[in-house]
């Protein structure tokens, strides 16, 4: 594995066209740099963040790449097609926006947050079982051709299909 160097503003790579990360890196805020295409497995996971700055450039986060943090802000990029399992579980998220380019929201990608808000496009087609668990939402707008697993949202939270 790849060793980073590291400052209190966010993450310095050591190589210049660097593709992907593989970094357990510990601060508050990682800005990361646009020559990153991937973000590994479980990268960030535990590494006490509260914000990130992903790139137009990355174009695949793995699974679990930003779980188990203190995430409380996030701009998921247009370039990401599929939201991974576990990639932004166990935060403090309460807002997010999906781009139109997510094709697919996999199991736990957002589960165990604060979201209260959450914009879903009619790009989606398909959310995972338990994507969106354990959150304080109320209500949810979605196309009538997106696939929802019958646990991908708590029990009270109002679907509605359009």
């Amino acid at each position: 594995m790849r060793k980073y160097n590291a400052n209190i503003k966010g993450l310095v790579i050591s190589e210049k066209k660097c593709k992907r990360l593989e970094s357990y890196y510990k601060g508050k805020k990682i800005i990361i740099p646009d020559s990153v295409t991937t973000i590994g497995f479980r990268a960030f996971e535990w590494a006490n963040l509260k914000e990130i700055v992903i790139p137009h450039s990355v174009t695949e986060i793995e699974k679990g790449a930003f779980c188990s943090n203190n995430l409380i802000k996030i701009i998921i990029p247009d370039s990401i097609k599929v939201i991974r399992t576990e990639t932004f579980s166990l935060n403090y998220l309460k807002e997010i926006i999906i781009p139109n380019s997510v094709k697919i929201i996999e199991e736990h990608a957002f589960y165990d947050n604060l979201l209260e808000k959450v914009l879903i496009p009619d790009s989606v087609t398909e959310i995972g079982e338990g994507a969106f668990k354990s959150n304080n939402l109320q209500e949810v707008k979605i196309s009538k051709n997106t696939y929802i697993h019958p646990n991908a949202f708590d029990e009270e939270v109002n679907i509605i299909c359009y």
